[in-house]
């Protein structure tokens, strides 16, 4: 099957949360899929790699600008590092040099994740599947489920 290698991404993303199920089918099959992903898996590790002075360099950005508790610690919202309004303007100057000086890595990082593999799936039941699973994260599964 042909699918992106951003798809692939969630998708071992999902893998690993469903790993710690205790179902044996389940983890059969999660276990043969694994192992055809692996290579692009590791290809994406690899990629990402190449990406981590940029984020490290957007991290310490968010860091600096962002709102601090009585600690000093920054104080995140919704997974997002809260900005101080009253230092936004330098955060956004900041962010926007930083995405110029990292703009071929950052299109390159686009087009990665948008080209396409062929993978051949393993093929589960829906039924193995906890019932728990949202409507995206079986978005996500299709791929692996049988019709």
């Amino acid at each position: 099957m042909e699918i992106s290698r951003g798809h692939v991404k969630k998708l071992a993303q999902i893998i690993s949360e469903l790993s710690k199920e205790k179902d044996r089918d389940l983890g059969y099959g999660l276990s043969k899929n694994k192992t055809r992903m692996s290579e692009e898996l590791s290809a994406i590790g690899e990629y990402e790699k190449s990406l981590e002075p940029y984020e490290n360099e957007r991290i310490d950005i968010c860091e600096r600008y962002s709102e601090k508790d009585s600690n000093g610690n920054v104080i995140m919202e919704e997974n997002n590092y809260k900005i101080d309004t009253s230092k936004s303007i330098f955060f956004k100057e900041d962010m926007i040099k930083l995405q110029q000086k990292y703009k071929d890595t950052l299109i390159g990082a686009d087009s990665f994740l948008m080209g396409t593999v062929e993978i051949n799936f393993y093929k589960m039941p829906i039924s193995v599947f906890p019932k728990r699973l949202s409507s995206d994260d079986i978005d996500v599964l299709m791929p692996l489920i049988e019709d």
